[in-house]
């Protein structure tokens, strides 16, 4: 695929939202958990949707600009390049998926009893199933708190669809004093308004772009969105050596991860990493240490450096990790929110 070749399945959008000729565009956030049954195997995320209630004109607008920022930087060099989705790729290359619409209203498809072709694609399917089943209107702290991620998605008026997604956190609370300044000399002077309230951000370009049955990886390491099993695999991989290289501990605590984190279908786990947790962790961040030592019973010794003893310690501390730890608020247990087990 070339420059070309993209540049006309973009443009028409462009050229739509210029006409007026667009029935449809919102803007939403959303979140991604771990699955919380684990009887399909080929799904290890679920997602949660929330309608911003951007105005209609105003989505257009930013999708008009993310489009025309993303031509400017790629489509206008000649060095881009486009190629067929592998987890070898070089960070550079865009890569690009081909898509095959599955419908999820059937049961045998939603439980992966049918034969799954193509895991990726059933992935991302699925990935825009949820956002026409699960989204609901944001409203206050307890919408706002969720947002991870953000997705702007437009529709023209002969009903092809554009989805633009960005795995940069949409919500940015600021820190220290920002003012509102005018730096148009021709106006009126700033008022210096201190911005009190927290902002929704952007990035200038798209992170994936889904269009006309092709989705384009455009930054490296998006595909964590969409859980692709090679990319867990990765991220399991480089976590160990991360483990290995940046944490004290024994040979035999480090079997002892690498068993469990290597059992099954495990590294599925790692599709939400916290590389904050960890970096406590290597930092021997108190408070951490106190929740490892206190809520899931991990030993340190002497020089305050974690000793896993068994396969359970290896399971606690992995499933930390990555998120994947939910607690009860009435008597304190621990829940595995792959499958709601408890854990102690």
């Amino acid at each position: 695929m070339d420059n070309t070749t993209v540049f006309n399945l973009l443009n028409p959008y462009i050229k739509a939202i210029t006409d007026d000729e667009v029935s449809s565009a919102s803007m939403y956030a959303f979140k991604t958990t771990p699955l919380k049954s684990n009887l399909n195997q080929h799904l290890n995320l679920d997602y949660e949707f929330f309608d911003t209630n951007m105005p209609h004109e105003k989505v257009k607008s930013t999708i008009k600009t993310i489009l025309e920022i993303f031509e400017n930087k790629f489509l206008n060099d000649n060095t881009t390049t486009f190629e067929k989705y592998s987890i070898h790729n070089a960070k550079k290359i865009i890569d690009f998926i081909n898509l095959d619409y599955l419908n999820f209203n059937d049961p045998l498809l939603l439980n992966a009893t049918a034969t799954i072709a193509d895991v990726d694609n059933y992935k991302i399917q699925y990935f825009l199933h949820r956002l026409d089943t699960n989204c609901q209107v944001a409203y206050g702290n307890s919408s706002y708190s969720k947002f991870k991620h953000s997705l702007l998605q437009l529709t023209t008026s002969d009903d092809k669809t554009i989805t633009i997604i960005n795995k940069v956190a949409p919500i940015y609370k600021p820190k220290g004093f920002l003012f509102l300044m005018n730096t148009d000399l021709d106006s009126e002077a700033s008022t210096f308004d201190l911005i009190e309230k927290d902002l929704f951000r952007l990035p200038l370009y798209p992170h994936i772009i889904i269009v006309d049955n092709i989705c384009f990886l455009i930054e490296a390491n998006v595909e964590s969105i969409f859980g692709f099993e090679k990319y867990n695999k990765q991220l399991r991989d480089d976590c160990l050596n991360d483990i290995k290289s940046k944490l004290t501990i024994t040979p035999s605590s480090l079997d002892l991860i690498k068993s469990f984190s290597r059992k099954g279908r495990n590294f599925n786990i790692f599709a939400t990493l916290n590389s904050e947790r960890f970096d406590n962790i290597v930092t021997k961040d108190v408070s951490t240490k106190n929740l490892l030592s206190n809520k899931l019973s991990l030993s340190y010794d002497q020089h305050d450096n974690l000793d896993i003893t068994s396969l359970d310690d290896a399971k606690k501390l992995i499933l930390y990790l990555c998120d994947s730890l939910l607690q009860d608020l009435d008597d304190s247990t621990l829940y595995e929110s792959k499958n709601n087990k408890p854990l102690i």
